[in-house]
């Protein structure tokens, strides 16, 4: 008798076989499951977060980050949820509001350094240090950092000129505002947003 046939045909070993599959089977079918819970979860969040409701968003972002930890994405939206949740929560409880601000940076560290060459992460530092900066003006720095970066990785984006540019306007820095406005436009002779406010800027930066 061949010793391979009579090995498999052993109840015990053909027990253990079973065993292993349906344990191998379980654990993939799990995983996936896992998947795509967190998937469900992130776009739950998203659309918490597009809703106005920051606190719920952070919550479900912060599940969907935990179910797949190896998704920078995921972190990424996390950071800018909990910088608008510590926004939001800045008058009222200002503990909580310090510690999501923390866990915004860390976030968004994380995300950065995983992935520093991806323009979508820089846009989304944008507006995770813009909404940190509600909460100190120091972050005002950070943020067109963060968007100069943006510009080098993608500089045929106006978009990127544009959002620089309102930023700019928070600051009162008339003149800088208007040469990304028009850079915007360069690029984009139909942004009718861009036209709008360089429009608005020029006539505010006349004497």
């Amino acid at each position: 008798m061949d010793p391979h046939s009579y090995i498999y045909q052993r109840p015990g070993y053909t027990k253990l076989t079973k065993a292993i599959v349906i344990f191998v089977t379980l654990f993939l079918l799990y995983s996936i499951f896992q998947l795509w819970y967190a998937d469900t979860l992130f776009n739950q969040g998203q659309r918490a977060l597009d809703l106005g409701n920051p606190g719920k968003s952070y919550n479900l972002l912060s599940l969907a980050s935990e179910l797949n930890p190896g998704e920078p994405f995921y972190k990424s939206e996390l950071a800018y949820s909990a910088a608008a949740s510590a926004a939001a929560l800045k008058e009222t409880d200002a503990t909580l509001s310090a510690i999501l601000k923390d866990e915004a940076l860390d976030q968004l560290f994380a995300t950065l350094k995983s992935s520093p060459r991806n323009t979508s992460y820089w846009r989304s530092a944008v507006r995770t240090y813009f909404a940190l900066s509600d909460l100190d003006q120091k972050y005002l720095t950070n943020t067109l950092d963060a968007i100069d970066t943006a510009i080098k990785l993608a500089p045929t984006d106006p978009k990127l000129y544009y959002n620089k540019a309102l930023i700019l306007a928070s600051e009162n820095k008339k003149n800088e505002e208007i040469d990304n406005l028009k850079k915007a436009l360069d690029l984009k002779p139909n942004y009718l947003e861009a036209k709008a406010q360089l429009e608005k800027a020029t006539k505010s930066a006349k004497p």
